[in-house]
């Protein structure tokens, strides 16, 4: 019945979150029980693909469960608005980054204000993301009250056999694992090898700027990144989170934001000298805003990702408890 699962749990991604568990226990009830009075006990795969092809495809079944005109985006619409808006960010963010670099390439140095470009770049980032995210939404909001939708593979032609599977919270892809360990095994190595080259020069065949808050911060550096090198290798040769490995991984990223606030302050404590090595005056200031804002992104995604972890534990184990065969 490994099909069932997978069929009602991609119904299940197609429904709004709100009553989504209560309608995949009832389908997953329905399935079971007609596929129980119907074959005696004794479906077979084939039966089973025949069964879910006589209810329909997992977009017309979500679909007859979606109350309709309540969505600005419909579920039906949200996949294509949601690659249009990614390949649109993608473009303008390429389109203003070349620009920025022939800019910088092609103004005389003497006359460049560098602290006041960049703030004008951020800006024209600012408005042109927030212009094409309008024009989508728009554009994309229109459709939907035309209840334009995209194509949609006919009944017949839907197989059964192509549903994904149901994803485990708990498994670790062997590929993520590795690249994981990899990138902190690289960074560990350029950080220890080439630290006196990190940072950046204003004057041409000065010492670069950063590298004694590089060297300051060394050792804690070199501590967060063993210990993600050490997890990382653990979930590559298990495969799967565990609770000691989940309350591992929550302490490594507490401790990245502490090692994040250390250079920070660090930083904060070099304004002066940026100055004195040539650095404009918005820059050492702007420079130590960034510093706290990365901190803030950090502690953002590290409420979100344990926010999520808890999310799909209580959810799959609503879903094991009201997904339970009733059939072999």
């Amino acid at each position: 019945m490994d099909l069932v699962e997978r069929y009602v749990n991609e119904v299940g991604r197609k429904l709004p979150r709100k009553g989504r568990a209560d309608i995949k226990a009832e389908l997953n009830s329905l399935l079971r029980d007609t596929a129980d009075d119907r074959y005696k006990g004794q479906a077979t795969e084939d039966d089973i693909v025949a069964l879910l092809q006589e209810f329909g495809s997992p977009e017309e079944v979500a679909a007859s469960y979606r109350p309709a005109g309540q969505y600005l985006i419909g579920p039906e619409l949200f996949p294509i608005f949601r690659l249009v808006i990614v390949a649109m960010l993608l473009a303008v963010t390429i389109g203003l980054t070349v620009a920025l670099a022939i800019g910088f390439i092609f103004t005389d140095r003497e006359s460049l204000e560098l602290g006041q470009t960049l703030l004008e770049a951020l800006n024209g980032y600012f408005q042109a993301y927030s212009t094409g995210f309008t024009v989508v939404v728009i554009v994309f909001a229109i459709l939907q009250r035309l209840d334009v939708k995209p194509d949609e593979e006919s009944g017949d032609e839907w197989d059964p056999r192509s549903l994904p599977d149901v994803k485990d919270i708990d498994q670790v892809g062997r590929g993520e694992a590795a690249a994981g360990a990899a990138v902190s095994i690289v960074f560990l190595v350029l950080l220890n090898l080439f630290a006196d080259r990190i940072g950046f020069v204003v004057t041409w065949g000065d010492a670069p700027l950063f590298t004694n808050i590089l060297h300051d911060n060394m050792a804690w550096l070199n501590i967060a990144l063993l210990l993600s090198i050490g997890l990382w290798l653990i979930l590559l040769f298990q495969g799967r989170w565990h609770i000691y490995t989940r309350l591992a991984k929550v302490a490594i990223d507490l401790f990245w934001i502490f090692v994040a606030y250390q250079i920070v302050i660090t930083l904060s404590g070099e304004k002066a000298a940026m100055v004195e090595a040539g650095l404009v005056e918005p820059l050492p200031a702007m420079f130590v805003g960034i510093g706290y804002l990365v901190i803030l992104i950090m502690v953002i995604s590290f409420v979100v990702n344990q926010a999520k972890w808890i999310g799909g534990s209580i959810r799959e184990a609503v879903t094991d408890n009201s997904l339970t065969p009733k059939m072999s």
